[in-house]
């Protein structure tokens, strides 16, 4: 049988998007926004979509970051991983090298154990890198978790949030990346991890590749402890 695969990567910007993202004391939000499809049809018909975007608004002594991120796939036409997250962060800087650090996170996986999940923090971090093309920074924070199940029920747990942020601008189009975070709790503890490079393609168009892993070290039976996920996506940034 004749077996054909399309993999193509798209992406969609709207006019807001490509505006000028000034809020209203004059400080511009740059990002990027990312698609990336892929879809095999054939002896197996596979589909899978991914889409998110990052902002971020540096202002005299704060620095705040917004990210969202879906996605979906399936087989034979049914439905077989669909996630969605949201995180945002605030710094303070102390120093020129040290700051307050508030994040907040909610994610949904509904092909996991929870409904969803929810977390708040607040602490202090320090750039160990801190250059136009180099940067490394760490952070821990005090917080809290809440945790709706499938099954019902919930679970609300204190929490150390373990962060830490790396990018290197190989060249002047390449860039590589990597992020984590550990949220240490007396039930449960959660490591989300993500490392990738990004290269550009055209004036603000780029190509970027990632790897991403979720483990949990406490779930209901017949729920694995371990998510991985590759992805290849065309990264409009603005």
């Amino acid at each position: 049988m004749k077996k054909t695969a399309l993999t193509t990567a798209i992406l969609a910007a709207s006019t807001v998007a490509q505006a000028q993202l000034v809020d209203v004391n004059g400080g511009k939000w740059e990002g990027g926004t990312e698609l990336g499809f892929t879809m095999i049809d054939g002896n197996t018909d596979t589909n899978s979509f991914i889409a998110g975007t990052d902002l971020i608004n540096t202002r005299e002594f704060w620095k705040h970051s917004l990210g969202a991120d879906a996605y979906y796939a399936s087989e034979q036409g049914t439905r077989t991983a669909e996630q969605y997250n949201i995180q945002a962060d605030t710094n303070r800087e102390i120093t020129d090298h040290v700051f307050i650090k508030g994040l907040a996170g909610w994610n949904k996986d509904n092909f996991s154990a929870f409904d969803y999940q929810t977390s708040l923090g607040l602490g202090l971090g320090a750039y160990l890198i801190k250059e136009d093309n180099h940067s490394l920074e760490f952070s821990v924070a005090p917080g809290w978790r809440h945790s709706e199940f499938n099954a019902g029920g919930s679970d609300d747990e204190y929490i150390t949030i373990l962060g830490d942020k790396y990018s290197y601008g190989i060249n002047d189009k390449t860039r590589l990346f990597q992020t984590a975070d550990v949220s240490v709790g007396e039930d449960n503890t959660i490591t989300n991890a993500a490392v990738g490079i990004t290269t550009e393609l055209a004036h603000d168009l780029a190509l970027k590749a990632g790897y991403t892993i979720e483990h949990q070290t406490d779930v209901p039976a017949g729920t694995r402890n371990l998510d991985r996920k590759t992805t290849l996506t065309i990264l409009y940034s603005y």
